[in-house]
C-alpha cells in the first residue's frame, strides 16, 4: 500500500557482496535487443542497504521481485514491493531502495519504442503475483550472450523476443480487451513504419492501414503516446538516424533516404531540432 514519506536525495550505492549481471547496450548493434524495444536486461542478487537514485532517466525501469522486497518512491509516495512483484518504474526521476537481501530481474525498456510508449502517463506501480516462469529466460538470455558468435544471433533474438512477449502479458494484464487490441493494432502499424523509413508517410496512409478516421487517429495517438502521429514518425526516423550515425560510417546524405528525407539539409535541421545537436555532434558522441 502507497503511504507519504519525505522526498529522498537523488543516492546510488550497490553494497559490496552484490551480484549484478547484465546484457551491455552493445548487443544494440546487432539489432538483438532494439527491435523488442528493451534496451538492458539484468539479474541482480543484491545485498541491503542497495539504492538506485537517478533524475531525468531516459527509459522506463521494470523490476521482477524473486526474492526479499524494498520500495520505490515517486515524489512523496512509496510503495513496498515483495517476492513474485513486478514493479514499473517510469522514466523521469527515480528511486528505489532495500533494506533487506534481495535478488531480481530488471530491464531497461525504450519510452520511445512503439511497445512501451503508451506507459508514458503512467505512474509507479507495484503488480502482485508469481513472475518465477521470466527467470529462466532471463538466464538463459545471459548465458546465450556471454559469447555471442554470428550463430547465436538467431537464438538470442528470439530470446529477446519472448522475454519481451512475456513482459507484455504482464504490463497489459490490467487493460480491457478493447484498450489491449487498440494497442496492439498502433504498436503493429508503427512496427510497419519502422521497416518502411523511407516511405513518404501521411496521416491518409497511416489511417487507411488502420481503418480509422483521421480525427479518431490523432485522438488515438494522443491518448497512447502523447503526440501526434506525424510527431511519432518523425521520433522513429530520428531514432533510426541516431542509430546509423553512431554505429555506421554512412555519409547523411545515405542516411537521409534511408529515413525518408528529401536531402541532408532537411535531415541535419530536424536532428537538431529533436537532439539539440549536429549530426557531427551525434556521430563523435557514438
Amino acid at each position: 500500500m502507497a503511504h507519504k514519506t519525505k522526498n529522498i536525495t537523488q543516492a546510488t550505492n550497490v553494497p559490496k557482496g552484490s551480484l549484478e549481471r547484465h546484457m551491455a547496450p552493445l548487443y544494440e548493434r546487432k539489432s538483438l535487443l532494439k527491435n523488442s524495444g528493451l534496451l538492458v536486461l539484468g539479474i541482480s542478487e543484491l545485498r541491503k542497504g542497495y539504492v538506485i537514485g537517478r533524475q531525468a532517466c531516459p527509459f522506463h525501469v521494470l523490476l521482477i521481485c524473486i526474492d526479499g522486497g524494498g520500495d520505490v518512491w515517486e515524489g512523496d509516495v512509496v510503495q513496498h514491493f515483495g517476492a513474485g512483484d513486478l514493479v514499473f518504474i517510469p522514466s523521469g526521476t527515480q528511486y528505489y531502495r532495500s533494506d533487506h537481501d534481495f535478488t531480481m530481474l530488471w530491464v531497461h525498456l525504450d519510452p520511445h519504442h512503439p511497445r512501451y510508449s503508451h506507459l508514458f502517463k503512467k505512474c509507479a506501480r507495484v503488480w502482485p503475483g508469481s513472475k518465477a516462469v521470466l527467470r529462466p529466460m532471463f538466464e538463459m538470455f545471459y548465458q546465450e550472450s556471454r559469447h555471442i558468435g554470428l550463430s547465436d544471433v538467431p537464438v538470442i533474438k528470439a530470446l529477446a523476443s519472448l522475454i519481451a512477449s512475456a513482459l507484455d502479458r504482464e504490463l497489459g494484464e490490467d487493460e480491457s480487451p478493447r484498450v489491449l487490441r487498440i494497442r496492439r493494432s498502433l504498436e503493429g502499424l508503427w512496427a510497419e513504419v519502422s521497416q518502411n523509413l523511407a516511405t513518404p508517410w501521411s496521416v491518409e496512409m497511416l489511417t487507411s492501414r488502420l481503418h480509422v478516421s483521421p480525427t479518431h487517429f490523432h485522438g488515438l495517438c494522443h491518448e497512447h503516446h502523447g503526440q501526434t502521429p506525424m510527431a511519432m514518425v518523425t521520433s522513429l526516423r530520428m531514432e533510426q538516424a541516431r542509430l546509423l550515425l553512431s554505429h555506421s560510417e554512412e555519409k547523411l546524405h545515405g542516411i537521409a533516404k534511408m529515413v525518408g528525407y528529401t536531402s541532408p539539409f532537411s535531415l541535419s535541421r530536424s536532428i537538431k531540432r529533436h537532439f539539440g545537436l549536429s549530426p557531427r555532434e551525434l556521430r563523435k558522441r557514438g
